[in-house]
């Protein structure tokens, strides 16, 4: 589970072998987030650390906007805008 002081999980919304989404709400701004937990262990992570640190660079409004990357010993944590017109 994210460790961060600036999240607060409101409801896992999926939740695979390798991963699990979220719905936080984001303690100072107030503002719904997407947390995507993603297990370094997974044969997958590679490609999606690599595409997660891509998309942050991005800003388009058919890709999903990465508003952080925060990272522990076992997780990659992929925290995106909840736009107005998403549904959670």
């Amino acid at each position: 589970m994210i460790k961060s002081e600036k999240y607060h999980i409101l409801q896992t919304i999926s939740k695979k072998e390798d991963t699990k989404v979220m719905i936080a709400k984001h303690k100072q701004l107030g503002v719904l987030r997407l947390i995507k937990e993603i297990k370094k262990a997974s044969q997958f992570y590679g490609q999606l650390s690599k595409e997660a640190f891509l998309m942050k660079r991005l800003n388009h409004a058919s890709i999903p906007q990465i508003f952080d990357l925060e990272e522990n010993e076992q997780f990659l944590y992929i925290i995106e805008i909840n736009k107005p017109n998403m549904i959670i």
